[in-house]
């Protein structure tokens, strides 16, 4: 599972598929959704699982609903199964190995790009879309000390050789995104902070690896672009 976290709500992924969206209604209380396209392909009444069970998952839940929230954990397992039987029969490998990415480069303080967002998207800036933005902070010793430069990483990913050719493949992809991006209202250096932000709260959450700087769970101060 991955969550990744918007703007007054949060995404839980599996498989690069929406598990579970929780947004802030008011103060302590909130929404919970299960996309209900995963319950169109049916077949899971077999591994004793019914739509009805799903559907009737409390929707709006405060903070303090232990039970309600514990009946969304119990069922995650049969929610797993639900849209396993539904990306058999509709494959977005592309997306799932965007979380594969994730999962392996957060999970290991070694690495030299930890991912911030997932299909990053920003309501003030519709031109800028990316299928991963990550912060490039090199792991050898003397690099790893520094917190004033690292760098933002905007990564397009591609699945098969036929992905990287042509009008959709990695060249048409980058040449578009540097054109958005010399157009955007956006600066490069407010989308850095933002993800420097975003990666401070998964450090502090748990989701990234903190085991680099003497157990000291570290928190990068600035982005280059």
């Amino acid at each position: 599972l991955s969550l990744n976290i918007r703007n007054d709500y949060i995404n839980i992924y599996y498989r690069a598929g929406s598990l579970l969206k929780i947004s802030e209604l008011t103060k302590h209380r909130y929404q919970f959704e299960f996309d209900s396209k995963y319950l169109k392909t049916g077949g899971f009444d077999s591994f004793g699982i019914s739509a009805k069970e799903i559907t009737a998952l409390p929707k709006k839940i405060t903070s303090g609903d232990e039970n309600d929230v514990a009946s969304w954990i119990h069922k995650i397992p049969s929610l797993k199964i639900v849209m396993d039987l539904w990306f058999h029969k509709n494959s977005k490998l592309e997306r799932e190995f965007q979380q594969v990415v994730e999962r392996m480069n957060n999970s290991n303080s070694a690495t030299d790009y930890f991912i911030c967002d997932i299909e990053y998207t920003n309501t003030a800036c519709r031109e800028l879309r990316a299928d991963l933005i990550a912060l490039n902070w090199p792991s050898k010793a003397a690099e790893r000390k520094r917190l004033d430069s690292v760098r933002l990483a905007i990564i397009e990913m591609k699945h098969g050789d036929g992905a990287l050719t042509g009008s959709s493949g990695l060249v048409a992809h980058i040449q578009a995104l540097d054109k958005r991006l010399s157009n955007s209202s956006m600066s490069l250096s407010k989308l850095g902070r933002e993800m420097v932000h975003v990666f401070n709260q998964r450090v502090q959450l748990g989701l990234i690896s903190s085991r680099m700087i003497d157990e000291t769970p570290p928190r990068i101060q600035s982005s280059k672009p």
